[in-house]
């Protein structure tokens, strides 16, 4: 896995050592996407002697929050990099509340990231979320260029760099638990559907194959496409490697 990962971030950093020179930023939540990232991207960095900078965002929005940052704060320090908690105040405006989150988040960091003379951002977006993102946006009727899906871009001139874009959850996962490390889960991740096991079971049946990733269920279920069954069946045909192992 380290070997995979390795192999994944040195190209989308062109030129690793003049991008890199102040250190690499690190957003991480105590889930198992970044909490595999975090355990990866140190590996990576002490091997090449990088500074790492590990920031959490407090979204003040669910009330174990504060004890997931912690996490965070107890698992980046144990490895020995530099930890930021981050706290961001809603206004009590709970219109468009994700996204409003999601640009929160990056505005802060970045401005952190500038702060430190940091380029480079890391975030843990995977293969899951760029199926899902796909799918979102194609329920939406985007347009070709609407469904790409950038494993690298620049949000507030940092550069935002998406290194487990190739890896499945199931895979990070499958990670930690070979190496016993702990995560959390987000509560508002989980899903919440009866639906779910019989998608995913018809699926199964539809796709002619009984082993493929619970992301699966896990689209239509949050995208509530649950009729739409060409829409996994395209992705299957667009990336069958994701959904056969």
């Amino acid at each position: 896995m380290q070997k995979r990962f390795d192999k994944s971030i040195n190209p989308l950093l062109s030129e690793i050592s003049e991008a890199t020179s102040n250190g690499v930023a690190l957003s991480v939540s105590g889930g198992s996407d970044s909490i595999a990232l975090l355990h990866l991207t140190s590996t990576w960095a002490k091997s090449r002697k990088i500074r790492l900078v590990v920031f959490s965002v407090n979204h003040n929005l669910r009330p174990e929050s504060s004890e997931e940052i912690e996490f965070v704060k107890i698992a980046a320090s144990g490895l020995g990099h530099e930890f930021y908690e981050l706290s961001w105040d809603n206004g009590g405006n709970k219109v468009a509340i994700q996204e409003r989150a999601r640009d929160a988040r990056y505005s802060m960091i970045s401005k952190k990231c500038h702060e430190f003379g940091i380029n480079i951002l890391l975030t843990a977006h995977h293969l899951d979320d760029m199926l899902e993102t796909y799918l979102m946006r194609k329920n939406k009727k985007s347009s070709i260029l609407g469904l790409s899906y950038s494993n690298s871009f620049f949000y507030n001139n940092t550069q935002v760099i998406r290194p487990l874009s190739s890896f499945l959850k199931s895979e990070l996962i499958d990670y930690l638990n070979s190496l016993n490390i702990k995560w959390l889960e987000d509560s508002s991740n989980l899903l919440a559907f009866p639906t779910c096991l019989f998608n995913e079971a018809l699926l199964k049946v539809f796709l002619g194959n009984g082993k493929f990733p619970s992301i699966c269920a896990s689209i239509i279920c949050r995208t509530s496409l649950s009729c739409h069954f060409t829409t996994p069946l395209n992705m299957y045909f667009i990336f069958p490697s994701a959904f056969i192992k």
